[in-house]
């Protein structure tokens, strides 16, 4: 007879067919955040640690299936506010925060116990990092007048930096008109590009 263990893994392995946790990998998984063969997680809980452990290997298949399940929940959060940016700006921290590796430990997305709702602890998550987002301000450091010049060259050529010099105000002109004539979410994902 088959362990409660072994049960829970095939019947996630069965409701995540796109994604592929081996059974003494999805068993250590959920040992770690305390179940036992004798008290395994609901089937809930079972299909919900099966897709948590794959994002936690960075599963191309599981991001995409945690972002297609869960991250309507940005959307929720954010049904009041008219800035389309604000949905991208926090959908991509969610992103880094949750599925990212933390320097020697395991990304935030391993962090669920399968105690609750993985949608329950993700809307948690989304809150949080939301708060983090609107009472931190703005992130951005303001970049001096030559920053985005600089950014097109690297190394040292003269022949390069004559051109620069000779166009560097025709070059400032048309790269504000250009910025200008973007609405505020291509803003916001340009500023987001090159912020880190």
């Amino acid at each position: 007879m088959a362990n409660g263990l072994a049960i829970a893994w095939r019947r996630a392995a069965e409701a995540w067919p796109e994604l592929h946790v081996p059974e003494d990998r999805y068993h250590a998984f959920v040992t770690a955040r305390g179940w036992r063969e004798d008290a395994a997680p609901s089937p809930e809980a079972a299909e919900a640690l099966y897709l948590v452990c794959a994002c936690a290997e960075g599963q191309e298949a599981a991001l995409r299936a945690f972002e297609a399940t869960y991250f309507d929940e940005v959307d929720i959060l954010l049904a009041k506010e008219r800035k389309p940016e604000l949905r991208d700006e926090l959908a991509q921290r969610l992103r880094v925060r949750l599925f990212l590796p933390r320097e020697g430990a395991e990304p935030t997305v391993a962090s669920y116990r399968g105690q609750g709702a993985l949608r329950r602890w993700f809307r948690m998550v989304c809150a949080r990092t939301w708060i983090n987002l609107a009472t931190r301000g703005n992130s951005e450091v303001p970049a001096d007048e030559d920053f985005l010049v600089d950014l097109v060259g690297g190394d040292r050529d003269p022949e390069l930096e004559l051109i620069k010099k000779s166009y560097r105000q025709t070059f400032r002109r048309a790269f504000r008109t250009a910025l200008s004539s973007l609405d505020d979410q291509a803003q916001g994902l340009l500023r987001g590009a090159f912020r880190d």
